[in-house]
C-alpha cells in the first residue's frame, strides 16, 4: 500500500508541477504578446509618422496652394522637427529591437505551450527552454554594453 501511495503522490506532484509550468508559460506568453503589440505600435507610429511629417514638410514648401500662407515656412519647419524627433525617439528607444525581441520570445513561448500539450512531454526540458527564452529576451532588450 505504501508503494501505491508514493506513486500517487509522485503523480500528483508531477501534475502540480505541470500546472505551475503551464501557468508560467501562459504568463510569459501574455507578457511577450503585449510587449510585441506595444513595441510594434510605438515603432511603426514613429517610423511612419516621421515619413508622413517629412513628406508634408517638403510638400508645404513646394505646393502653390500654401505659397500665400504667412506661416508656410513655420509649418514646414515644425513638421521637419517632428520628423526628426520621431526618428530620434525610435532610434534611442530601440523600439524595433524591443518589438523583435518580444516577437521572437512570444513565438518560442508559444512553441513551448504546444510542447506542454503532449502528456509525455519532458517538463524539465520545457522549463530549461523557457529559462533560455527569458535569458535571450533580456539580452536582446538590454543589448550590448
Amino acid at each position: 500500500m505504501a508503494i501505491k501511495e508514493t506513486g500517487m503522490h509522485e503523480s500528483h506532484a508531477k501534475d502540480s508541477y505541470r500546472d505551475e509550468l503551464q501557468t508560467e508559460l501562459e504568463r510569459k506568453y501574455k507578457e511577450y504578446y503585449w510587449g510585441c503589440m506595444g513595441w510594434s505600435l510605438r515603432y511603426h507610429l514613429c517610423l511612419f509618422g516621421s515619413i508622413i511629417a517629412s513628406t508634408l514638410s517638403a510638400s508645404l514648401l513646394k505646393l502653390d496652394a500654401f505659397k500665400q500662407s504667412a506661416h508656410q515656412n513655420d509649418y514646414s519647419a515644425a513638421l521637419a522637427i517632428l520628423a526628426a524627433i520621431l526618428v530620434a525617439i525610435t532610434g534611442a528607444g530601440r523600439f524595433n529591437v524591443k518589438w523583435r525581441a518580444n516577437r521572437v520570445s512570444r513565438s518560442l513561448t508559444e512553441q513551448l505551450r504546444i510542447d506542454l500539450l503532449d502528456p509525455n512531454a519532458n517538463l524539465a526540458e520545457i522549463r530549461n527552454k523557457l529559462k533560455e527564452t527569458i535569458k535571450r529576451h533580456d539580452e536582446a532588450i538590454v543589448g550590448p554594453e
